[in-house]
């Protein structure tokens, strides 16, 4: 039972996390056919499938343990069920990028994401220490 439910909820999390990273990466491009522009109430249930994907793994455990009896049966279930959606979330992602990474590069809240993320990886990196600090000024990165 234990792994039956542990792959159900393992595909049901990876579902929604792929559904995520497809529709949060690619919605305002042209493989979706920019959905963000055309349907933005589609584009904003990527934030959705996040938040659910969060909440089945409670819930999944709470059956686990509600048709067992055992904690350790819930504990057993969200455990199994980890690596089985952290598959598909590796695969969709790499997939994602090495298909699309054209139209990822063209798309503008992906370059403001990309942005902020050097931003914040070049702030952590100069601040760590004194001597980096000193140097860090003199480095510059161009997107």
């Amino acid at each position: 039972m234990e792994k039956k439910l542990s792959a159900i909820i393992g595909f049901l999390i990876g579902g929604m996390w792929l559904s995520e990273i497809l529709l949060g990466n690619l919605g305002g491009t042209s493989v979706f056919g920019n959905l963000r522009d055309v349907h933005p109430r589609v584009y904003s249930k990527a934030n959705w499938f996040a938040l659910g994907a969060l909440g089945a793994t409670g819930i999944g455990g709470l059956v686990a343990a509600y048709r067992t009896g055992r904690i350790s049966a819930a504990l057993r279930v969200g455990f199994w069920s980890g690596p089985l959606r952290a598959g598909i979330v590796f695969v969709t992602g790499m997939s994602t990028v090495i298909l699309f990474h054209g139209a990822l590069m063209r798309d503008p809240s992906n370059l403001r994401e990309f942005d902020c993320a050097a931003r914040l990886w070049r702030d952590v990196h100069a601040c760590g220490d004194c001597r980096v600090r000193s140097h860090a000024i003199s480095i510059t990165v161009t997107l």
